[in-house]
């Protein structure tokens, strides 16, 4: 957001799309096979340059801050679960801060803490194959 004040501002110059985890979850069917959803603490995932790479993935965007939530309490995981319809273990919530995969699994949810696009990979397959079970 502060970024975006300064009038050089540029969406590209400052950040870049993972875009080889978009296709793990594509290749995947992730985006076919459940009901994805984003959680991130601002708003950025809702800019027009964010939503040309996630529009199709995710069924809707949540933002902490405009729910007025943080992503290091166990609360804000058991609104979000309220608002989606799901009990807390039907929900798996991946995050690359571990303050915030704690406050989800202290919430019920299971988890899992985005290291890099290999390590993420090995853990879906895993949490897929428990799930069938």
């Amino acid at each position: 957001r502060e970024l975006s004040k300064n009038f050089n501002y540029k969406f590209n110059d400052n950040f870049t799309f993972n875009t080889e985890l978009l296709d793990l979850v594509r290749d995947k069917h992730l985006d076919i096979d459940f009901q994805l959803y984003i959680f991130t603490t601002g708003a950025t995932q809702e800019t027009i340059e964010c939503q040309r790479f996630l529009n199709g993935y995710f069924k809707k965007i949540f933002s902490a801050e405009k729910l007025n939530l943080s992503k290091k309490e166990p609360s804000a995981y058991l609104l979000l679960a309220d608002e989606i319809n799901l009990n807390p273990n039907e929900i798996l919530f991946v995050d690359d801060m571990r303050q915030n995969t704690v406050a989800a699994e202290t919430a019920g949810f299971c988890t899992i803490t985005f290291r890099n696009n290999m390590q993420f990979e090995t853990e879906i397959e895993g949490y897929i194959a428990n799930s069938l079970e």
